[in-house]
C-alpha cells in the first residue's frame, strides 16, 4: 500500500521550510489555528505531523510500504487518540476522514514524489534549481 512519509528531500525549496520529523516517519494531518496564514509564522497550514514523534515537516514522500489497510487505520487512530486523549472509538470519525484524505494523495502520485502540503491541499514539489551565471 502507498503510503506517505517525512522525507527532508527538497527541504529549502521555500524559505518557510521545516523539518522536525524523522526521516520515514509516518504522517498525519495536524490541526490549524484559525485565521492562521498558510506561510504563517505558526506553520500549521503548510505542514503534517509525524505519527509518533508529533512533530512538524513540510515535506514528505510517497513509499510503498508493507502497512495493509486495516492497520494503517488503526495507526492513525491510536494516533489521533494519543493527540487527543480520548479513547479511540470518539475519534475514529476524525480518523477515517485524515486515513481517506492521505491514502487518495499517496494513490494518486508514483512512489518516490515528494509533496508538500499547504492550505489542506497537496502539491507536487520541485527541486530548487540553482542559477550558474
Amino acid at each position: 500500500m502507498k503510503i506517505l512519509v517525512a522525507t527532508k528531500k527538497t527541504q529549502g525549496y521555500r524559505d518557510n521550510d521545516f523539518d522536525f520529523v524523522p526521516e520515514g516517519e509516518l504522517v498525519t494531518i495536524g490541526t490549524e489555528h484559525d485565521g492562521e496564514r498558510v506561510d504563517g509564522e505558526c506553520g500549521c497550514r503548510r505542514s503534517l505531523a509525524g505519527i509518533k514523534s508529533r512533530k512538524a515537516t513540510t515535506t514528505v514522500k510517497v513509499v510503498d510500504s508493507r502497512i495493509d489497510e486495516d492497520e494503517y487505520k488503526g495507526i492513525i487512530e491510536k494516533s489521533e487518540a494519543k493527540t487527543w486523549e480520548m479513547p479511540v472509538e470518539k475519534v475514529k470519525p476524525v480518523a477515517k476522514k485524515i486515513y481517506v484524505k492521505l491514502v487518495a494523495v499517496a494513490r494518486k502520485y508514483p512512489v518516490g514524489t515528494v509533496l508538500e502540503y499547504r492550505g489542506g491541499k497537496f502539491n507536487k514539489r520541485k527541486p530548487r534549481v540553482s542559477r550558474i551565471r
